[in-house]
């Protein structure tokens, strides 16, 4: 249960990341890789692209997750 809760916190601060502090974000990462060796994954450019839609969606797992444990809680105590 406390996973859950966990896995849905971190897809809700994603999720809010990529929509609301996108360059924020972007600068963190090329902050990170520059310290980084080559090794390290980049933002990749299609991830960039595709940020709202996965924002969104990382939203709505965390909303899925957090009515899971609401619906455990309630029926099961």
């Amino acid at each position: 249960m406390l996973l859950l809760i966990v896995c849905a916190t971190v897809a809700l601060l994603t999720g809010l990341s990529l929509l609301f502090f996108p360059k924020g974000l972007k600068k963190l990462n090329d902050d990170f890789n520059k310290s980084a060796t080559k090794v390290a994954i980049s933002f990749d450019d299609r991830v960039w692209q595709l940020r709202t839609g996965i924002g969104v969606s990382c939203i709505l797992i965390s909303l899925l997750c957090f009515f899971v444990v609401y619906y455990v809680i309630r029926k099961h105590g």
